[in-house]
């Protein structure tokens, strides 16, 4: 250790050179050490730091902040040994800006595992059930599947738990065929459970194709057309399904016209008078008597004609002349001369 005041000139003359040699000492080696009464703007290596520094009469700080080191390249040893290649994979060797700029420009084609979007194709080649393979944060896996050239479809959409390679892990399957078509989607499909359709509904199953209406006793009502004929179009047929003969079966015949109902036949049945009126406005109506007949007592229709067209009857009588058969009658009323019994049948309108 140094002192730069020493040696003084009352130093001890045995100690004047040793004291001499520890300062010289102090200063060559860049005042490495612990040494005393240092002048200020000395200058040291700090072996710590790895820095220059330089003493302010309290304390020691950086000599400077840059440091302009004229080096010329060639003379350094051991110097880094640059390399443009983009496949090695030596440790000691530095990438140019060269190899650098090949491997951004390389990876700016490729696609991003974290999203990216393509501007060209993208070809899974796994050979036969090669996949596109889509994960959801429940472990299950929906996959777009191709199948061999040999299957009846041409590949599957399908949803699997767990091992993506397990087929036993499959949720739900669904088969694409192998034929050319659209798929459609459900709000343009008829639902099995029920629904409305605002188009048509072609059935064409060919001959006696049919529509079927079935109940909880497994009867079935049918609407079925007949293969081309002359003289019949359809059938409305009611079937135990399954069964090989019709409970019952109503012919529709080919013709044009207006199906009739029951209640469009106006009518009223009795024992001794009655009407029935067409659907063509055509009436029909009876009446029967067995009493004298006469204009005093006469015999009502059920309901009054607007016209009578035909009149039919058969008679009894009391009298003894021709003219005692005699049968008179208006749109209300018949009535003879002597019948004793009287059935009339009139029609009109």
């Amino acid at each position: 250790m140094a002192d730069y005041k020493k040696p003084t000139v009352d130093s001890n003359y045995i100690n004047f050179v040793d004291e001499l040699h520890q300062a010289i000492n102090a200063t060559a080696t860049w005042n490495d050490g612990n040494n005393q009464n240092i002048p200020i703007g000395a200058k040291r290596w700090n072996d710590t730091s790895k820095i220059f520094e330089k003493y302010t009469g309290a304390k020691w700080v950086a000599l400077s902040s840059r440091y302009n080191l004229p080096v010329y390249w060639g003379s350094i040893i051991n110097k880094p040994v640059f390399d443009s290649s983009v496949t090695s994979t030596s440790t000691k060797t530095f990438a140019t800006p060269k190899a650098v700029k090949t491997a951004n420009d390389n990876a700016n084609t490729r696609v991003s595992k974290s999203g990216d979007t393509m501007s060209g194709n993208l070809i899974i080649n796994a050979g036969d059930y090669s996949k596109l393979v889509l994960a959801n944060s429940s472990n299950q896996f929906m996959l777009l599947e191709v199948n061999p050239a040999d299957s009846r479809s041409i590949g599957n959409i399908i949803l699997r738990q767990g091992d993506i390679n397990y087929s036993e892990s499959n949720i739900i399957v669904i088969n694409i065929p192998r034929k050319n078509g659209e798929i459609a989607f459900k709000e343009d499909t008829v639902s099995k459970s029920g629904d409305t359709m605002s188009g048509n509904l072609i059935i064409n199953a060919g001959d006696y194709s049919s529509v079927s209406l079935k109940n909880s006793s497994n009867y079935k009502l049918m609407l079925e057309v007949n293969s081309h004929s002359a003289t019949s179009m359809g059938n409305i047929i009611y079937r135990l399904d399954g069964a090989a003969s019709n409970t019952a079966m109503i012919g529709l015949p080919k013709k044009t016209g207006t199906m009739l109902l029951k209640e469009d036949f106006n009518s009223s049945i009795g024992g001794v008078a009655g009407y029935t009126r067409l659907p063509n406005g055509l009436l029909m109506q009876w009446v029967q008597a067995n009493s004298n007949i006469r204009e005093s007592n006469k015999l009502a229709f059920p309901i009054p004609f607007s016209r009578i067209i035909l009149a039919v009857n058969s008679q009894t009588c009391g009298g003894a002349d021709n003219f005692d058969l005699d049968l008179f009658y208006n749109n209300t009323h018949v009535w003879g001369r002597y019948q004793t019994s009287l059935k009339v049948i009139a029609i009109g309108e």
